[in-house]
């Protein structure tokens, strides 16, 4: 990486966040093995498949978040792995990372949109969503960021308070967005996203 390049600042943000939550998971298997060792340990380790199937999906989440940070600084990671369920596996790690550093962490919807299959490469819409939050979590200082993703006439209308931040990151976001463009109002900015990139819960 040359001295120009900076990291991606939801790379930056997330890779602490994901690190421990791997690592919960490790200290998790890692117990079920010593169950195991124990005399009695196949009865007590039935009685722990919950922990270890929900780890299971943790892990496979945390791998797919991995593979979009990835594709985020160039890597081809992602390949042709879909995941609908995105915004709900990565915008929660953003609030872990906005608390992380002190700052307050957005409320999120029950029911997020669905990623469609056919959008971009599958990682560069979940990556600019979570990259707007926490711009606008960075801007925030004492009050949860507001913002909103919702359904509009032109498309999918991301909205977020107008701060520094969020201003600043904004081209760099739009550059790995094509087909998708900002409205800025006097308080706000909306990132307006083609009708067909998300899925209506």
């Amino acid at each position: 990486m040359s001295d120009s390049q900076t990291v991606d600042p939801l790379v930056r943000a997330l890779m602490p966040v994901v690190l421990h939550q791997m690592a919960n998971a490790t200290q998790l298997l890692a117990g079920l093995e010593a169950v195991l060792s124990l005399d009695g340990g196949d009865a007590l380790f039935g009685d722990r498949a919950d922990d270890l199937a929900r780890t299971s999906l943790e892990v496979e989440d945390l791998g797919w978040v991995m593979a979009v940070l990835g594709s985020a600084v160039g890597a081809d990671l992602l390949l042709a792995r879909r995941q609908p369920r995105g915004l709900e596996i990565l915008l929660p790690l953003v609030g872990k990372a906005l608390r992380r550093a002190d700052r307050p962490a957005p409320s999120l919807p029950k029911v997020l949109p669905q990623l469609a299959p056919a959008a971009l490469d599958g990682w560069q819409t979940p990556w600019a969503v979570a990259s707007v939050l926490l711009a606008a979590g960075e801007d925030a200082h004492t009050d949860p960021p507001s913002w909103e993703l919702a359904r509009a006439q032109e498309g999918w209308r991301l909205t977020v308070a107008r701060g520094e931040t969020v201003m600043a990151r904004a081209p760099s976001v739009l550059e790995r967005l094509p087909g998708a463009r900002a409205e800025e109002a006097a308080e706000h900015l909306h990132l307006i996203l083609p009708a067909d990139w998300l899925l209506a819960p």
